[in-house]
């Protein structure tokens, strides 16, 4: 059995949720910022940028494709796609413009 542990989370609209994750070590930058991606039990992805977390992936049907939640800094929350590669990740974003982008962050280790 893998090991777990029960952190407490904080976004926008959920305060101390507690989740079970089963590792929070691999580091992703896209350049200008870092972000680590947490693995949680329910097979869910968080990408968290220091204490906040800037997205939830959700499996689809699809492998490598995600439902993404995206959590903006401006404090705004939309539904979006999520796509990871063996050495990547990333998600379609809106940007001030409210065209869609994509955010592209490699593995840094």
């Amino acid at each position: 059995s893998t090991p777990t542990e029960t952190v407490p989370i904080n976004t926008q609209s959920i305060v101390d949720t507690k989740v079970n994750v089963l590792s929070n070590e691999t580091i992703y930058s896209d350049g200008t910022v870092q972000i680590s991606l947490s693995k949680l039990a329910n097979g869910d992805i968080l990408l968290i940028q220091g204490t906040s977390i800037i997205a939830q992936f959700n499996p689809s049907v699809k492998t490598n494709i995600y439902h993404a939640t995206i959590f903006a800094s401006n404090g705004e929350k939309y539904t979006s796609i999520g796509y990871t590669t063996k050495d990547a990740i990333s998600f379609e974003f809106l940007d001030q413009n409210k065209q869609w982008k994509e955010r592209i962050f490699n593995k840094v280790k």
